[in-house]
């Protein structure tokens, strides 16, 4: 399977996105692995971004960190973060990842995905991976191509017996998507005639956060791109052209989803442009 894109960021990590076939494209965005051989005491410390979706991570080498915890399991389902996390990782390093689209977790798990937000899971827990018969045969694959064709297996052998996103969630979705979050939630609601607590109950189960928090998500991430643009732009403008309207309010949500001010962030990212860990973090 091709690789999407190489980030030069990202090449210090043997870090790598691969596309999904066309027959779950539509719930995965993408796989991604991460492998490399950090000499002596030397860490890798990289960031990663809540923006909705969720993942599986399995983990073939030594134990990584998130937020300064190990991994509590190899295989873990990873529900949707409310924040920024901080990846760090020594020695040897070699993670496989599977990014859902926002939603596409659920016919994967069969389960609210509210219940499965914020903390990792081990993937047995879930009932996902009974026994850890996946995650062994994923260990017994001679290369990552193997590994993905047999992901691809197991997870078109879940979804094809479940029902996917409902037919509102999924406009609403697109609606929230297309306007980059910045849409009042009881617009939304008048425009697709539903309730905004049935709304909110739907996309909690299917999406495993609000609408609201969503629309939040997208206008956090879209500041995010404008401040990593080479030319320097000014603070309220990038708030204003992200959907915020006031400068502390800006502030305060991007502080709050990333870990750092507007203005930190930008400086982080023009004096070490390498420490952007995006991959598993869609």
């Amino acid at each position: 399977m091709p690789s999407h894109a190489e980030p030069d960021s990202l090449r210090h990590l043997g870090f790598r996105m691969y596309a999904p076939s066309p027959t779950l494209a539509s719930v995965v965005q993408c796989y991604w692995q991460v492998r490399c051989a950090l000499k002596g005491e030397e860490a890798a410390v990289e960031y990663l971004y809540a923006k909705g979706g969720m993942g599986m991570v399995f983990n073939f080498a030594d134990t990584p960190h998130f937020d300064g915890s190990p991994m509590s399991a190899p295989a873990l389902f990873d529900g949707t973060n409310s924040g920024a996390k901080r990846f760090s990782a020594t020695g040897t390093v070699h993670i496989l990842g599977v990014r859902f689209h926002p939603g596409g977790a659920y016919p994967v798990t069969g389960i609210p995905l509210h219940e499965l937000a914020h903390a990792p899971l081990a993937l047995d827990e879930l009932v996902l991976d009974v026994g850890g018969n996946l995650y062994a045969t994923l260990c017994d694959c001679l290369d990552t191509e193997q590994r993905i064709g047999l992901l691809e297996q197991w997870l078109w052998g879940r979804i094809e017996a479940r029902q996917g996103l409902h037919a509102t969630t999924r406009e609403a979705l697109g609606q929230l998507q297309a306007q980059q979050g910045r849409i009042e939630i009881g617009t939304l609601c008048d425009q697709l005639a539903i309730g905004r607590r049935r709304l909110e109950r739907r996309f909690k189960r299917e999406i495993g956060i609000s609408p609201k928090y969503y629309a939040r998500l997208l206008r956090v991430e879209q500041a995010r791109q404008l401040l990593k643009q080479p030319v320097l732009s000014n603070l309220a403008d990038v708030g204003y052209g992200a959907g915020f309207y006031d400068q502390s309010h800006f502030n305060h949500e991007f502080k709050t989803l990333v870990g750092l001010t507007p203005y930190a962030y930008r400086e982080r990212k023009r004096l070490v442009p390498a420490a952007s860990f995006q991959a598993a973090a869609n």
